[in-house]
């Protein structure tokens, strides 16, 4: 995580009030892995407690922090991102998801992370849940040097949920 010292220290320049914009859209001198959004991700997704990534449908679910956030933060980011998965949102891929003649509601960010010279492509994330009321699947792409979120992440994450709930009881 960049704070002032880290970019004094390590970049030689002072902290600006853009790098602070930049910081809370997760752009700038922020980085990830698709491992640490998935786990951010499923923290919005139960409700404000984090757990243990595990790989596996049945592995037990271990409790890492039970008050990573409020409800009421949770309820407020929860809206953003079933808003941004809606009409009139970012993620047009996901606007009204029917699968097996039901709507299902999802809860993503995309995101389109610049990177290197300004012809590359940038690379396309999303993150999500679903259904967005009682999360059974949460989903994180990284496409790299592909293009925008919503363009190339999107459909891929789609294609998944498509999958996972045309095989779901």
């Amino acid at each position: 995580m960049p704070k002032q010292e880290w970019k004094i220290s390590i970049i030689g320049e002072n902290w600006y009030l853009g790098d602070t914009d930049h910081y809370g859209i997760g752009q700038g001198y922020l980085l990830t892995t698709p491992l640490q959004v998935n786990y951010w991700t499923q923290i919005i997704a139960n409700g404000g407690v984090g757990y243990k990534p595990h790989l596996l449908k049945n592995s037990k679910f271990k409790i890492q922090n039970s008050k990573f956030l409020s409800e009421e933060t949770v309820s407020l980011i929860k809206q953003g991102m079933v808003e941004s998965c809606s009409p009139g949102g970012v993620a047009w891929p996901l606007f009204e998801l029917r699968i097996k003649n039901k709507e299902l509601r999802v809860a993503c960010k995309t995101g389109t992370a610049e990177h290197g010279e300004k012809e590359d492509l940038p690379h396309a994330w999303i993150t999500l849940f679903a259904p967005a009321e009682k999360p059974e699947i949460i989903i994180t792409i990284l496409s790299e040097s592909s293009g925008e979120g919503s363009n190339v992440a999107a459909p891929i994450a789609k294609k998944i949920l498509e999958e996972w709930f045309s095989i779901s009881p």
